[in-house]
């Protein structure tokens, strides 16, 4: 979702929505919503046998890199790497 949009539906201006955002989340508006789509995207990625490429469309990415990228900047390893680390369900 755009900023914009987001002003736009609690009726302030983008400007006074992004500081007030940042102000009440401690994050910009998108940083925030990346780090949900990260935490849903781990959460699937520990207790699902989804596909990478399967979760990253479900939670938002471009697509597989897009997610391995933004998911390595934040928590230091990928995606598979990740997955690697626990038991594999039936």
């Amino acid at each position: 979702m755009r900023v914009e949009r987001l002003a736009a539906l609690v009726r302030l201006g983008e400007h006074h929505f992004s500081r007030t955002f940042r102000a009440t989340f401690g994050l910009a508006p998108h940083a925030w919503l990346r780090e949900r789509r990260l935490e849903r995207a781990r959460e699937l990625l520990m207790a699902t046998d989804g596909s990478i490429l399967s979760i990253a469309m479900a939670t938002g990415f471009a697509d597989q890199n897009h997610l391995t990228r933004c998911f390595g900047a934040r928590y230091g390893t990928t995606p598979a790497a990740l997955r690697g680390g626990r038991p594999r369900l039936a």
